[in-house]
């Protein structure tokens, strides 16, 4: 088994990407220090090709070699490398009592930095505080549709209905702004038809966790963060859709949707966690790294995020009891869930 979510060694990684860079600027620095020959264009000129090139094999380095969700990590930081560039050119004239223009590596870091900005991937430079905002509203989102649905039907949808069998997630797309990706979506085919391919590699940004590595939410069908615990004493089944009055438990006391990233399951298959047969637990190893077979997974440090059936989001820490989480599974079990 491996654990749902690895984490490198973190100073096998910098040193592999950052050991040349490092030792590359030592070597031209010191050999432009005891050249006789006094020529600060020709230090500005290698000092550039040095950031260039040490940029060019840290970028590849860090997509060789870090494990998947961290290959870009080491890239936010080029900017300072060039930086350190300017410094060395700055030492460099110092030491040799030369005149130096920094000018074109001025310009070069300025327009590298401003570059990186725009070509850093979305989820880089953004703390865990907004991207846990931003998975908690993308349940709420979720939570609404769920309401705005029941409003419609008088009931929740199935977790799977028709035939061959329509997720849950798909039926809900009219009531998250997707309407016309839902007539797009041919009811009478599989989720995985050709036909329905357009629909189910589209990705729907309500239905992924911005805390999910980009390369792990997408597979060959974009993988949802949010799935929902599905069988006989449950508020979902297949083919089997419930209304609020049916929960003796309460909606507030019924999970709806968890953050179940380890998963992987598409967003448009109709498949979610079995209960009984899926572990009760958070990030709980799996068979292969970044996949979990616990009912609970996510990248928040510290736990995942659950939307009950009234449309409340709670956060739920790695330490929560296991028995909380089994009374809040069944609705009309009878128990009586202390505070959480």
């Amino acid at each position: 088994m491996y654990p749902f979510n690895p984490q490198p060694a973190w100073w096998t990684c910098w040193a592999i990407e950052w050991a040349a860079p490092f030792l590359l600027l030592l070597i031209v620095s010191w050999w432009r220090i005891k050249e006789k020959k006094e020529d600060w264009r020709r230090t500005e000129f290698l000092l550039s090709m040095v950031a260039f090139v040490s940029t060019a094999w840290i970028i590849y380095a860090g997509i060789q070699f870090r494990p998947t969700g961290y290959k870009t990590l080491g890239m936010i930081f080029i900017p300072g490398f060039w930086i350190l560039c300017i410094l060395a050119s700055a030492f460099i004239s110092w030491i040799r009592k030369e005149s130096n223009e920094v000018a074109p590596l001025v310009v070069a870091v300025v327009g590298v930095s401003i570059l990186w900005v725009f070509l850093s991937p979305p989820h880089q430079g953004h703390g865990e505080a907004s991207r846990r905002s931003a998975c908690k509203n993308n349940l709420k989102m979720v939570g609404l549709a769920l309401q705005n649905y029941h409003d419609v039907y008088s009931a929740f949808p199935s977790q799977a209905s028709g035939e061959p069998p329509m997720s849950w997630r798909v039926a809900l797309l009219p009531y998250m702004d997707q309407a016309p990706l839902f007539r797009e979506y041919d009811q009478s085919a599989d989720w995985n038809a050709a036909v329905n391919q357009p629909v189910a590699k589209r990705r729907i940004d309500n239905l992924m966790c911005p805390a999910v590595p980009r390369e792990i939410q997408e597979g060959e069908y974009p993988y949802t963060a949010y799935v929902v615990p599905v069988g006989p004493n449950v508020g979902w089944q297949s083919q089997r859709a419930f209304s609020d009055k049916e929960f003796e438990d309460g909606v507030s006391n019924t999970i709806a949707v968890m953050e179940a990233c380890g998963q992987q399951i598409p967003w448009a298959e109709p498949r979610d966690l079995p209960v009984p047969g899926t572990a009760i637990g958070m990030n709980l190893p799996g068979r292969e790294p970044h996949r979990s077979e616990g009912i609970m997974s996510a990248y928040h440090p510290g736990g995942s995020h659950l939307l009950l059936f009234d449309g409340a989001v709670r956060f739920f820490h790695e330490d929560v009891d296991p028995a909380i989480v089994e009374a809040l599974l069944t609705p009309n079990g009878g128990e009586v869930v202390i505070e959480f």
